[in-house]
Parts: C-alpha cells; structure tokens; sequence
C-alpha cells in the first residue's frame, strides 16, 4: 500500500509544475527535472545515510545538515530528507521553508538536478520568492 503523505506530497508538486507548464520555465530555471520528480510518484525518504547522493556527490547523512540558500542568496531553510522514487533512485530533497525561528515553516521539494554545493551549504537554482510558491511536502 502506498504511503499516504507520500503520495500528497508528489501530488502537490505535481500541481507546482503544471502551473508552470505553459512557459515550461521557473523565472530562468528550466523545470524539466522537477517535472520528472512529480510524475505520479511515490517518494520516500532513504534509509542510509552513508549512500552518496549524485549529483551532488555527497552522503545523505551530510546534506540533511546544510542549510539551502536560494539563487538569489537568500536562506531558504535546512536541508531535510533525500528522496528516492520507487526504484529507489535519489530524486530530490526536502527542505524547509517559511516561517520564523521553526514557526509556520513547511517543507518542499526541491529536485537533486537543481541543487549544487558551495561551500557547506547548498544553493538552489530558484529564488526565495519562487521557493515560497511550491505547494508543501507532506513527508514520513
């Protein structure tokens, strides 16, 4: 059986990006990977921490203690769960966002092609205002 918050959480993607079919773009961002992150999937979050996630090169247990930044510099929130599909393929992050000091936040997905490491943080090829407007992921 499917897990519940798992299936609402690719279904809220999937309404981000049929919205923003029509120019096939976020702002500048082309949004194929996460067109391919929300199609009817379910994801959920891997087990092991030590799996290297490409292509970002680095173990799950590592990026779920970096914080996101946004392409235009802003924070975005902590890095959370990786995401697999069901073949167990590494397709996105969890991460959260909004809010105030933990308060109102909630969690997106962001996908793996769209995110690259600077330093010890990483760096979302979305803006803040862009990050905002994905629907939440509802996680296990």
């Amino acid at each position: 059986m499917y897990n519940k918050r798992a299936l609402i959480g690719a279904s809220a993607l999937c309404l981000f990006v049929a919205a923003c079919a029509g120019s096939n773009t976020v702002g500048s961002t082309n949004i194929n990977s996460a067109q391919s992150v929300a199609s009817n999937q379910v994801l959920t979050p891997i087990k092991g921490s030590t799996q290297i996630i490409e292509p970002l090169n680095l173990p799950a247990s590592q990026l779920a203690e970096m914080d996101v930044y946004s392409s235009d510099g802003k924070f975005i929130g902590n890095a959370g769960q990786v995401l697999a599909d069901s073949s167990g393929r590494p397709v996105g992050l969890s991460v959260g966002a909004g809010g105030f000091l933990g308060l109102g936040s909630h969690d997106v997905i962001v996908p793996l092609g769209q995110l690259r490491v600077q330093g010890q943080q990483l760096i979302a090829n979305y803006t803040r205002t862009q990050i905002d407007t994905l629907p939440p992921y509802v996680g296990s």
